[in-house]
């Protein structure tokens, strides 16, 4: 199953990002689905990527995995690759895919420290 999220504002004073998500064939658009405050604090701020992924394995959770993905995509849900650097005015109003997992298949972003 396939998640796409809509972020639509950033609350900054608490740390959470305001959004909307469905499934990527959903008949409806996304703005048709109701909104939700997600708080930030445990998510993976490395990058948008990161950001995003982590943002969908939270709120995926609660989402029918049984609807079924035979269904064209509406324009209005065409979802953009998450990429670059995490800068929430960039990233609000857009729409964003990605794939819930089970967490134990996610890419560690690391740096390399010379000793």
């Amino acid at each position: 199953m396939k998640v796409i999220i809509k972020i639509l504002k950033y609350l900054s004073e608490r740390d959470a990002v305001v959004i909307r998500s469905c499934r990527l064939n959903s008949h409806k658009p996304i703005d048709d689905y109701p909104e939700k405050v997600i708080d930030c604090l445990d998510l993976n701020k490395t990058d948008t990527e990161d950001f995003i992924n982590s943002l969908v394995d939270k709120v995926s959770e609660n989402l029918i995995r049984e609807q079924d993905e035979n269904e064209g995509i509406l324009d209005e849900n065409t979802p953009i690759k998450p990429t670059g650097e995490l800068d929430f005015e960039e990233i609000v109003g857009k729409v964003f895919e990605a794939r819930p997992s089970n967490r134990t298949f996610r890419p560690l972003k690391v740096r390399r420290i010379e000793l």
